[in-house]
């Protein structure tokens, strides 16, 4: 796993990388639901930092218009005590894409 720059990381706070996943990861730590900003951010970084797949990670929840925005980006939305399964995350979703 590597941290991106704190400044200028174009949308991508995390890249993990094992196999032949690249994961960019989006981290928000909010009081209130994650709204679509972050999908966003996180959409377009992950084309610049070549990923293979992207989510955002939160504390909370998610608002009605990210999960929207989520499903038609394939971007993952999780609970940061998923991060745990994320490599079987990443192989049930392949998985799902190859039926």
């Amino acid at each position: 796993v590597t941290r991106t720059p704190k400044t200028g990381d174009h949308g991508v706070d995390l890249v993990a990388a094992k196999d032949n996943f690249r994961v960019c990861l989006q981290c928000k730590k909010y009081t209130k639901p994650v709204g679509n900003s972050a999908v966003q951010e996180v959409t377009a970084g992950k084309t610049h930092y070549q990923g293979t797949h992207s989510g955002v990670v939160t504390n909370n929840s998610f608002t009605k218009k990210a999960i929207e925005l989520a499903e038609s980006n394939n971007v993952m939305l999780l609970h940061h005590d998923e991060l745990d399964n994320l490599e079987k995350i990443l192989t049930e979703a392949n998985l799902q894409e190859k039926e």
